[in-house]
């Protein structure tokens, strides 16, 4: 499975830790030997170690972000009924570029909000980041 890392800092002496980011996901490379990266936006820092296994392109490396760079995701899990969301969302008129669950995973957060973990059926584990509103969202299953 892969493995992420994430900080979130209350006060200005926090972001100096943004620098131990990258070091902590690389301590998780036995998670996920396939790709590794941060993403660090004022007060949040995101890492993943990725194993892929769904969509092994590049096109499903973590963190993740929408076209738009408003909401960044790290995940870690698998989601079942993946396929049958992606088509849903794709009935809603929304298209995707990679065929990874973490995608669908990020424009099920961006189009119905927190309720949509009441539609996942699976194992998991994640963040989303709202630049615009400067939220992180947590959730496991």
């Amino acid at each position: 499975m892969c493995g992420v890392t994430g900080i979130l800092a209350f006060n200005e002496l926090g972001r100096m830790h943004m620098i131990h980011l990258a070091q902590a996901t690389e301590k998780l490379a036995h998670r996920g030997p396939d790709y590794q990266n941060t993403y660090i936006e004022e007060r949040v820092g995101l890492g993943h170690r990725r194993l892929s296994v769904i969509d092994p392109s590049p096109l499903g490396n973590q963190p993740m972000s929408d076209v738009s760079g408003r909401y960044t995701i790290v995940y870690n899990g698998e989601l079942y009924n993946y396929a049958d969301l992606r088509q849903k969302l794709q009935n809603q008129g929304l298209s995707f570029s990679s065929e990874c669950d973490t995608e669908v995973v990020l424009q099920s957060f961006i189009h119905k909000g927190p309720s949509c973990l009441k539609d996942f059926n699976g194992c998991f584990a994640l963040a989303i980041y709202d630049n615009s509103k400067k939220e992180l969202f947590l959730a496991r299953d």
